[in-house]
């Protein structure tokens, strides 16, 4: 089938992956305000925490060092008093949030270049749709995206409109 999506669709690779090399990722706002976090960590020698949400972090894996990074739940359980003495030496926090209506469309227009495809595949409402269910979160993005190529796919569309994206919602996902 991925072969079929890929031929059809003219891609050169499989869109939304996670295996992309660093220099490869998609870099939005939230991203660019944490690495000047750690920068500023890092010139300082500070102690730093950095969360978001599960997936707001990276494409693939974490380029972090010497941080603590993770999800909201690391911020909460800092706080406890049982690791006061490191939450007194945290110099500097940051929780990051999902990307914007307009970063999400650029996160998936990148992704679509790299799989060789640059002209327009997602309409505007498909990308707003597949935006506001996904809360800006890549993996989430990610596979409401492939799920959206694949009922385009099937219902024979060159594009992915709304509908496509209203039946990639509808999808059950595994659990």
């Amino acid at each position: 089938m991925i072969e079929k999506l890929q031929s059809h669709y003219g891609f050169t690779r499989t869109p939304f992956g996670r295996s992309l090399p660093p220099g490869m990722l998609h870099r939005h706002g939230a991203h660019a305000e944490a690495l000047a976090r750690i920068g500023w960590c890092i010139t300082e020698r500070a102690l730093g925490v950095i969360t978001g949400e599960v997936g707001a972090d990276t494409d693939s894996h974490s380029p972090f060092a010497g941080l603590l990074v993770g999800q909201p739940t690391l911020r909460r359980r800092i706080k406890l008093g049982t690791f006061a003495a490191l939450d007194q030496r945290i110099t500097l926090r940051y929780a990051m949030n999902g990307m914007t209506t307009q970063e999400t469309g650029s996160y998936i227009n990148h992704h679509q270049k790299l799989a060789g495809r640059s002209d327009t595949l997602f309409s505007d409402d498909a990308l707003a749709l597949i935006h506001q269910v996904s809360h800006g979160l890549p993996p989430a993005v990610n596979n409401l995206a492939i799920q959206a190529l694949v009922a385009a796919y099937a219902s024979n569309k060159a594009i992915v409109d709304e509908s496509s994206a209203r039946a990639a919602i509808a999808e059950p996902t595994a659990e």
